[in-house]
């Protein structure tokens, strides 16, 4: 039996597949697979908005100590002038 099968049928059904390597058609999945990919795609897409929040989040924190640098810098070469 293979190790990632989660029970005895899903074996037997991992098992009776083609060994020619192609996928079953999609009407010969079953709906709990249908359903654990569906579920992983939604996952998934979660997984990427969240990352795309935190680029956004990093990149205003990144351009924000910028400008505080160069504010300081900029007074420190004003207070120097006078």
């Amino acid at each position: 039996m293979k190790l990632w099968a989660t029970n005895w049928k899903e074996a037997r059904e991992i098992q009776s597949c083609p060994k020619s390597g192609k996928m079953p058609v999609s009407e010969d999945i079953t709906d709990r697979i249908k359903r654990k990919t569906a579920g992983s795609y939604r996952e998934l897409e979660g997984r990427r908005k969240r990352v795309n929040e935190l680029e956004k989040i990093y990149m205003d924190m990144a351009m924000q100590k910028e400008l505080q640098l160069n504010i300081v810098y900029s007074s420190v070469q004003w207070k120097s002038r006078t």
